[in-house]
């Protein structure tokens, strides 16, 4: 291939220097792809692009993979309900300050030839990153190395961020925390009922739900016996006041790239906002030890090697965790069984939904060993650490 080749697809469409723009608008490239890559420079045209769909995620995001003469480059749709263009400025803004201060394995905005880090078209927000290398590959047999690497780069993210200008206070009570109380209390009685009148009644649309019923059944007849508890955790940690700052707010083991045992890429950042940092440790935590409690130890000292948790944010990392679970599950049900969502990988809901259900289910077991002041039922020889551990892996 030379410099006078543009592959669009697998067509081979000679180009001049004069003529980039001709074929940057040649219809073998989707119309409202074409019309975004005009607002940029003439380096990120694409002469392969490769459409990605979902890209395995659940936002409604799309994704197209190009090849440019810049590199290989990253084209994102949002969805039209999120975010909004003020919300969207402010993430690209932590993001290129995260990379000013040294953390370069993110995906900062490419700017636009008049300066904005996106484009509005077709009732969409779109955006032009580097595309990141690596494979988001992270798997037991490789825990311990992989857990500790992204760990710290987690902790590296921290310290990035940590001193972003923005309008909200430097410290207080965490927000996120504030939020999952709110969202148990909007839970009443009358929503579970509606719920498992939605699980009992769905309709199977071709597709077997038989997996995601099962799941939902124990989730729904658990909520009753564990939501108290982690209400009154919450409550607990409604009280802390702790330092604030950009935090990623979605960070899990699908969302950090590898190379071997290193990591070379942390993506998504949609959900980014102001808060503390121990629900990103909890969320990450959650997604690469799952209830293994060495794990858990060793996940948080390699991040405290980096970046220190206090004994307050460390209390918080415990009340996130539990209440991230239950409510997920919650969230999964209601997107599943009330507003019937389709998703293009239903083996990694039922994967996702799985997970949540085997936690909570250990949140339970070790509660129960708790309440009893540490007294296993007869014939149980099982010590409080395997307990703790994750045992929900059919």
């Amino acid at each position: 291939m030379t410099a006078r080749h543009l592959f669009i697809g697998t067509t081979d469409v000679p180009v001049g220097a004069l003529m980039l723009l001709d074929a940057l608008r040649s219809d073998s490239l989707p119309a409202d792809v074409r019309d975004v890559l005009g607002h940029y420079s003439a380096d990120c045209w694409p002469f392969r692009i490769k459409s990605l769909g979902s890209a395995g995620g659940f936002s409604g995001a799309e994704f197209w993979r190009l090849e440019t003469p810049r590199g290989l480059l990253c084209l994102r749709r949002w969805p039209p309900e999120y975010p909004d263009p003020t919300r969207l400025a402010f993430i690209h803004s932590v993001l290129e300050h995260v990379a000013r201060r040294g953390f370069r394995t993110i995906p900062p905005p490419v700017r636009t030839t008049d300066g904005r880090s996106f484009v509005f078209d077709d009732e969409h927000l779109w955006e032009l990153s580097n595309w990141l290398p690596g494979t988001a590959d992270f798997v037991p047999e490789c825990r311990a190395e992989k857990l500790a690497a992204a760990m710290r780069a987690l902790a590296e993210w921290h310290l990035a961020a940590a001193d972003f200008p923005h309008d909200g206070p430097s410290s207080g009570p965490s927000p996120g925390v504030r939020e999952r109380l709110t969202q148990l209390d909007r839970i009443s009685v009358r929503d579970l009922v509606r719920l498992r009148t939605a699980i009992e009644q769905a309709p199977s649309s071709g597709i077997d739900l038989t997996e995601f019923i099962d799941f939902a059944r124990r989730l729904i007849a658990m909520y009753p016996r564990i939501a108290p508890r982690i209400r009154e955790k919450l409550q607990s940690a409604r009280q802390i006041t702790i330092p604030l700052q950009p935090c990623i707010r979605d960070i899990w083991c699908d969302h950090v790239l590898f190379d071997k045992n290193c990591v070379t890429g942390i993506v998504d950042f949609g959900a980014v906002r102001i808060e503390s940092v121990a629900g990103d440790v909890a969320r990450l935590l959650d997604s690469l030890a799952g209830d293994d409690l060495v794990a858990w130890q060793q996940g948080l000292a390699e991040y405290s090697r980096v970046r220190p948790l206090s004994a307050p944010e460390l209390k918080l990392v415990d009340a996130f965790d539990e209440s991230l679970v239950l409510l997920s599950g919650m969230n999964w049900l209601e997107w599943i069984f009330i507003y019937r969502r389709r998703f293009d990988d239903l083996a990694q809901v039922a994967a996702r939904l799985r997970t949540v259900v085997g936690r909570l289910e250990v949140f339970m077991t070790f509660n129960a060993f708790r309440i009893a002041g540490g007294r296993r039922a007869p014939g149980d020889s099982r010590s409080p650490a395997t307990l703790t551990r994750q045992v929900f892996r059919r």
